[in-house]
């Protein structure tokens, strides 16, 4: 049986705050497995508020390098930035030319299939159920 190591919480922390929150490098730190520490993890509620607060301070950061990379005129930063902040205003994920053939197709067989039924209406209102 291996030997088991206890950890303090504040060991935890450390390693969590050092490796930005990624669970498999700060259990190899602490010298357990990924879901030991995970489970640690949850049932102590200061390590789980500890590791939201580094997540949330890696996307804080790493959404400051974008923008900043952006205001510096790195075109696939800023357009990012658009896609994720401004899909409004139409920078949105574009559908794909395939999709957009393939609505259209539909769009012309319900507009062909409407205009027949038009065609066929007054027969269909004239002649008698049984007669069909």
């Amino acid at each position: 049986m291996p030997k088991r190591i206890e950890k303090s919480n504040a060991e935890i922390q450390a390693a969590l705050q050092g490796c930005g929150g990624i669970i498999g490098i700060a259990a190899r730190q602490l010298g357990m497995s990924p879901r030991t520490l995970s489970r640690r993890i949850e049932q102590t509620p200061s390590l789980a508020e500890t590791l939201y607060h580094v997540k949330e301070g890696m996307i804080d950061y790493a959404l400051g390098v974008v923008i900043k990379k952006g205001m510096e005129g790195h075109l696939p930063s800023m357009k990012w930035i658009l896609r994720r902040f401004a899909p409004d205003r139409g920078y949105g994920v574009r559908t794909s030319r395939t999709r957009v053939l393939e609505l259209e197709k539909e769009q012309l067989l319900r507009e062909q299939a409407r205009h027949i039924f038009e065609a066929f209406r007054p027969w269909f209102e004239d002649t008698p159920v049984d007669e069909r």
